[in-house]
């Protein structure tokens, strides 16, 4: 029997789980005529169809299905073994891959990362800034920075704090906004030098506002839901991709932004605002994060409680 190229197992998954030769292309980082080619010659080799292609993307065929289960039963016991052996290093030294945040990641981790550099020269931290969650049991990071409530079982963490979130604008959209409506004076502070922490907006000044949204990938989290339900019909709004990136919009003044109070206490240009009828917005947990089977990691524990100590303080 003809040997196999194990290498195609990873065009095989890829395919299966993606259904479309141009999304499994993206995920290996190659081009869709590479993906057609390595599992057309898988099938070659083993002599047996993988795929039926139809108009809505590749489909695993019986033999196909049976193999795809196989490989990533495969797979996780590959996984489960690395990180067994990641647990067993003792020594502080090494590589530890942290994921977080877009606001977290710009705004506290490069912080972190010179002061726990300097604490231990020997052991670096790689960091991944995507919103997307990375997959921890897949070793994709060691270490999450993630909101939300309890953690799976498979996963050790610890809370950090409350992730409150609050409405905040900039003083120079604040001012360009009391040079346009003259009422905005009696409840914005009657001086252009003052400089205030948080202003209370009558309810029916809402609509005088413009407003710095997020886009559909962030629709089922409850603070952008909140967030989207308060913006009143009809009002100029700008639609953006990240937390920081809706920071940057609301520092250089275009509108009204949802962002996490630490953030604003980071920014000395940004001011809370709250209208007069508004209602709480709903509020997160930050936790950290990491695989039960690395519990005894030393250098994975080492960078986790100086991570704790130091968020601590901004939460």
């Amino acid at each position: 029997m003809k040997q196999w190229n194990w290498d195609n197992l990873r065009f095989l998954i890829a395919l299966a789980d993606n259904n479309t030769l141009s999304n499994a292309a993206n995920q290996l980082g190659v081009s869709h005529t590479t993906v057609q080619r390595r599992v057309r010659a898988f099938e070659e080799e083993l002599q047996v169809q993988l795929f039926i292609h139809t108009p809505d993307g590749y489909h695993l065929t019986e033999a196909g299905q049976i193999l795809y289960e196989q490989v990533h039963s495969l797979q996780d016991t590959v996984h489960t073994v690395s990180r067994q052996l990641v647990a067993r290093e003792k020594e502080l030294s090494g590589t530890v891959t942290v994921a977080t945040t877009d606001t977290i990641g710009y705004l506290l981790m490069p912080k972190f990362i010179k002061d726990f550099s300097e604490k231990h020269p020997k052991l670096d931290v790689n960091l991944i800034i995507d919103n997307k969650r990375s997959d921890l049991s897949r070793l994709e990071a060691d270490i999450a920075v993630r909101g939300g409530q309890r953690p799976q079982e498979s996963l050790i963490g610890k809370k950090v704090g409350r992730l409150d979130f609050c409405l905040c604008l900039s003083h120079q959209y604040l001012q360009s906004m009391k040079m346009k409506n003259a009422h905005f004076v009696d409840f914005a502070g009657g001086r252009d030098d003052e400089r205030q922490n948080k202003i209370c907006v009558p309810e029916a000044r809402r609509g005088d506002f413009r407003y710095i949204t997020l886009n559909d990938e962030f629709r089922g989290l409850p603070f952008s839901q909140w967030f989207v339900g308060t913006v009143p019909k009809g009002v100029g709004s700008i639609q953006t991709d990240g937390l920081m990136s809706a920071y940057s919009l609301c520092k250089e003044g275009v509108g009204v932004a949802l962002l996490p109070k630490f953030v604003v206490a980071l920014e000395s240009e940004l001011i809370e605002i709250q209208f007069s009828e508004e209602s709480p917005v709903p509020q997160s947990e930050l936790w950290i994060l990491s695989h039960a089977e690395l519990r005894d990691s030393v250098r994975i524990k080492a960078v986790k409680q100086m991570l704790f100590e130091y968020l601590r303080i901004y939460l």
